[in-house]
C-alpha cells in the first residue's frame, strides 16, 4: 500500500460524490435502456472501486492500531515567506549573465588564438 491517510481520504470523498451524482443520473427518469444500463455499469465501477479503498482505508487503520505502521509528518519549508532565503532575481540573473559572457569570450579567445604549443 503506497497511499497516505490523506491521500485515501480525498479518493473517497471524490468517489462518494461520483457516486452519488451518477445515482441520481442512473434513477432519472426519461432515460432510454442503453443509457440507463450504461450509467449503471459506471456506477458499478465506482462502488467497486469505494470498496477497495475503504478496505486499504481499513487496513492502514489496522497497521497504525497495531503499531506495524505509522504516521509520517512531513515537513514544509516554505523560502517564499522567509526574508532570509529570499534570492534577488535581478542580481542573481545578471550574475549568471555576466558569468555566461566571461565564459563565452574566454572561448571566442581561445578559438581565435589556435591551439598552444602544449596542445598540438
Amino acid at each position: 500500500m503506497a497511499e497516505t491517510l490523506g491521500s485515501l481520504i480525498d479518493k473517497i470523498s471524490i468517489l462518494e460524490l461520483r457516486r452519488y451524482y451518477m445515482g441520481l443520473l442512473a434513477q432519472k427518469k426519461g432515460q432510454d435502456e442503453p443509457r440507463r444500463q450504461a450509467l449503471q455499469s459506471r456506477l458499478a465501477v465506482i462502488e467497486e472501486q469505494r470498496r477497495d479503498l475503504i478496505a486499504e482505508l481499513d487496513d492502514l487503520f489496522a497497521d497504525l492500531v497495531a503499531r506495524r505502521r505509522r504516521l509520517k509528518v512531513y515537513r514544509q519549508f516554505k523560502m517564499y515567506n522567509d526574508p532570509q532565503y529570499r534570492i534577488d532575481v535581478k542580481e542573481s540573473g545578471a550574475r549568471i549573465l555576466s558569468e555566461s559572457k566571461s565564459e563565452m569570450s574566454k572561448s571566442n579567445e581561445q578559438e581565435r588564438e589556435g591551439p598552444s604549443c602544449s596542445e598540438i
